[in-house]
């Protein structure tokens, strides 16, 4: 949900269950839509959502400059530390971001519930695929100061484009 000024812009209905998830929820069936707000353009995915490059790519192709990204990753098989080496889940956070040149805000559950660990990978990640903060162990709040703008900027060198080099004529 993207909230402003009190007033409800937009609901988003994760698109991709995982697990168990799959035997209690009905799946949306509704690509999350960029809104445009006072400070930008925002969409939602909610954890599993985020792994699917073409869900992602979705948004980008609409302009979105903030993916915002509430996830519930257990460590479970991981059992990696966020730092070293950094977990599959969130090099694939980091290569969504670089691929499509746009920032996402990823908020993970911290500490252990119901004999799960979660993975604690909350972190601003950066157009060009880079964690520029992040939470580690335990619980708080990843803040930092961003541009949006630098979204708009798909140049990946003088001559190549993020988006407009993609050639889905042959992509079958």
């Amino acid at each position: 949900m993207i909230i402003e000024n009190g007033k409800i812009l937009s609901i988003y209905t994760k698109a991709h269950l995982f697990n168990d998830e799959k035997n209690i929820f009905t799946p949306g069936d509704i690509p999350s839509r960029v809104i445009q707000t006072s400070i930008g353009k925002i969409a939602t995915m909610i954890c599993y959502d985020l792994e699917f490059p073409e869900f992602v790519r979705l948004v980008a192709q609409n302009g979105v400059e903030l993916l915002c990204v509430p996830t519930n990753w257990p460590q479970g098989s991981f059992n990696r530390s966020i730092n070293e080496p950094r977990p599959m889940e969130l090099i694939k956070a980091m290569s969504a971001a670089a691929t499509n040149r746009i920032w996402i805000a990823l908020s993970d559950r911290c500490g252990d519930e119901r004999n799960i660990s979660w993975l604690e990978a909350s972190s601003v990640i950066d157009p060009d695929g880079w964690p520029i903060v992040q939470v580690g162990k335990g619980s708080g709040v990843a803040v930092a100061d961003i541009d949006l703008a630098i979204t708009k900027d798909k140049s990946l060198s003088p001559k190549n484009h993020a988006l407009n080099d993609r050639r889905p004529e042959i992509y079958r």
